[in-house]
């Protein structure tokens, strides 16, 4: 399994929806953005709008997302963060590593 991917530009926009836990979607969210390197971008949007939660294996996951898209030359930007998620990566300094923004239009400009 892994979550919808779309094209915007030349960013590929991931968009994982529900849970990002131990018990599911941590690690579909790695499999995708594993998937989206593998096809050659380097310039990758994670939507967690439709988000509903996230516990600590998912921030690790995302942390481990940043880390193989680093790792690979390339960039991940997050967009539109739900605020429990929000202030759950901002208490544990997880946000600080990540650009981030509200509109996606701004994001995608970002890359260029």
């Amino acid at each position: 399994m892994s979550f919808p991917t779309r094209l915007n530009s030349a960013v590929t926009v991931v968009e994982p929806a529900g849970k990002i836990a131990l018990a599911e979607g941590a690690d579909e969210l790695h499999d995708t953005v594993i998937e989206v390197l593998e096809t050659g971008s380097r310039k990758i949007l994670m939507n967690l709008e439709a988000v509903t939660f996230m516990d600590s294996s998912g921030i690790g996951k995302l942390v481990h997302c940043l880390t193989s898209t680093t790792d690979r030359g390339g960039v991940l930007k997050l967009l539109k963060i739900p605020r429990k998620t929000s202030d759950v990566l901002e208490i544990t300094q997880v946000l600080q590593l990540f650009e981030h923004f509200d509109d996606e239009n701004e994001a995608i400009a970002s890359f260029e």
